[in-house]
C-alpha cells in the first residue's frame, strides 16, 4: 500500500510538471478532474466492501456465506493481492466442505487469477490443471478459458528463451481462439476478445476497430473500458500516434482511479509520453 501511494505522488508529480510544456487534451483535463476526486472513489470502495463484509457475518447458510466470501474475493481481485487470495482461498475451503463441485471449480479459478496475476506461475497452473473442462458447467467456462489466457500469456511473457516463448504464447492464443468460439458474435466480450488477439499479432488496426465497437456497448463496465484502452494505447503507439495513446492512457487510468483499480500502468507510461513531450 505504501509503495503503492509513493509511486502515484511521483507520477502525478510527472504528470503536472510536464503538462505545461504543452496544452492539455480534453482527456487529460478529465484525468486531473477524476485524480482530484481519488478519496472520494477510495471511500466508495470501501463502503462497498464494508457491505460486502456484514454479508458473510449475517449469512445463514453456506450458501450465503460462500457467495458473499466470493463477492469479497471480486472486491479485492484488482485492489488488494493478499485480500483477494485470502478470500478465494476461503471460498475453497467452503466449498470442498459443501462437497460442491461447481463452486470448487469456482474458487480454483478465482486463485489462478490471483496466482498467474502476482507471479506465481506454477502454483497457478496446479491449480488449472485440477480442473477438468468436460465437466465444468457453461456459466465456469468463459473463465476457464480467460485464466488459461491469463496463465499462458503470463508464462510467454516470463519466458526469455524464444523456444519457450513461442510454445507458451501458442497456448495463450490457442484458448483466445477457444473463447472467442464460445462467445456470442458481435457482443462487448467477443470484440474485446478479438482485439486482444488482433494485438497479439501485430494487426494494430483491426485491433482498434474490435475495442471501439467494444466500447460502444452499453454493457461494458469501467474497469474493462480501462483494460480495452490501455490496450488500444500500446496499438496507437505502434502506429506511431502518440497523441492518440496519450489520450488512451488518460482514460484508461481515469476508469483505474474511478473503480479503485490498484493499477498505475496506465499512468506510469502516460507520465512517460507527456515528460517526453515536454522534451521536446
Amino acid at each position: 500500500m505504501r509503495v503503492y501511494l509513493k509511486l502515484c505522488i511521483i507520477l502525478l508529480g510527472l504528470l503536472s510538471s510536464t503538462a505545461v510544456c504543452k496544452a492539455q487534451s480534453s482527456w487529460m483535463e478529465r484525468l486531473d478532474e477524476s485524480l482530484r476526486k481519488r478519496d472520494v472513489y477510495e471511500k466508495e470502495k470501501q463502503d462497498r466492501i464494508g457491505e460486502d463484509r456484514k454479508k458473510v457475518a449475517a449469512a445463514l447458510t453456506d450458501e450465503a456465506r460462500y457467495e458473499a466470501l466470493y463477492d469479497l474475493f471480486d472486491d479485492y481481485k484488482s485492489y488488494c493481492y493478499d485480500s483477494a487470495v485470502a478470500y478465494a482461498q476461503q471460498c475453497k475451503v467452503l466449498a470442498f466442505r459443501m462437497n460442491d463441485r461447481e463452486r470448487i471449480d469456482r474458487s480454483r479459478l478465482a486463485l489462478v487469477f490471483c496466482l498467474a496475476s502476482g507471479g506465481l506461475l506454477n502454483e497457478a497452473y496446479s491449480q488449472l490443471d485440477s480442473i477438468q473442462y468436460a465437466t465444468l458447467p457453461p456459466t465456469l467456462r468463459h473463465d476457464y478459458f480467460e485464466r488459461s489466457v491469463l496463465l499462458w500469456r503470463s508464462m510467454a511473457d516470463f519466458a526469455h528463451d524464444v523456444t519457450y516463448y513461442q510454445k507458451y504464447i501458442t497456448k495463450a492464443m490457442a484458448f483466445q481462439d477457444s473463447l472467442i468460439r464460445i462467445t456470442p458474435e458481435k457482443s462487448s466480450k467477443w470484440y474485446k476478445y478479438r482485439g486482444s488477439m488482433f494485438m497479439r499479432i501485430h494487426k494494430h488496426k483491426e485491433a482498434l476497430e474490435c475495442f471501439n465497437n467494444m466500447l460502444a456497448m452499453p454493457d461494458v463496465t469501467k474497469h474493462e473500458r480501462a483494460m480495452a484502452c490501455a490496450e488500444m494505447a500500446w496499438a496507437y503507439l505502434a502506429l506511431n500516434n502518440e497523441e492518440k495513446a496519450i489520450d488512451a492512457f488518460a482514460e484508461s487510468a481515469i476508469c483505474d482511479n474511478e473503480t479503485a483499480t490498484r493499477e498505475i500502468t496506465a499512468l506510469y507510461h502516460l507520465s512517460r509520453l507527456v515528460y517526453k513531450q515536454g522534451d521536446r
